[in-house]
């Protein structure tokens, strides 16, 4: 039997928001993508299999975070979603995005030019869920004492509500 490295575990946000930022383009051309409309107009059978379609076409991790993030955001109507690994062991824990702010309009070309962020293990909401394992669900963000506010002020984003899980 094969032995695969151990990968570090990973986390996923979804983040709504009345305000968008900005849209991210690329200037390299790509295969179309459905928009949030089509999406929705397709039955859960033709949905399912679209989505492994285009997964099982793609064995570069970071593109296939990226596709699976992409898809997460449609699916869950949310603005833009982000990938978060955990590095370190022991007190020596932390966060780093290796996906942030892709929204339904990114390409893969735009998520290099982000500068990585990190994450003390266990602070904010992101570092709650990787600590816990729990899902969290909050409707207000800016109503949540575990909220880091400081991303929004470097992002330029304001975030309205946040789903967050361990993956």
């Amino acid at each position: 039997m094969r032995n695969f490295p151990q990968l570090p575990r990973l986390f996923s946000s979804c983040f709504s928001s009345a305000k968008p930022r900005h849209k991210l383009t690329s200037e390299e051309p790509s295969a179309r993508r459905r928009s949030r409309e089509e999406w929705r107009q397709l039955n859960e059978p033709d949905l399912m299999m679209e989505l492994v379609r285009d997964i099982a076409q793609d064995l570069d991790l970071v593109s296939l975070c990226f596709k699976i993030l992409l898809n997460v955001g449609i699916l869950t109507n949310g603005d833009r979603c982000s990938l978060f690994l955990i590095f370190g062991s022991g007190d020596q824990r932390f966060l780093v995005s290796k996906l942030f702010d892709v929204t339904e309009n990114s390409q893969l070309t735009d998520m290099y030019e982000h500068k990585p962020i990190r994450i003390p293990y266990g602070k904010g909401i992101v570092g709650y869920v990787a600590e816990s394992g729990e899902t969290v669900n909050i409707p207000d963000a800016y109503q949540d004492e575990r909220f880091n506010k400081a991303i929004d002020m470097q992002t330029g984003f304001r975030t309205k509500s946040i789903l967050c899980m361990p993956v």
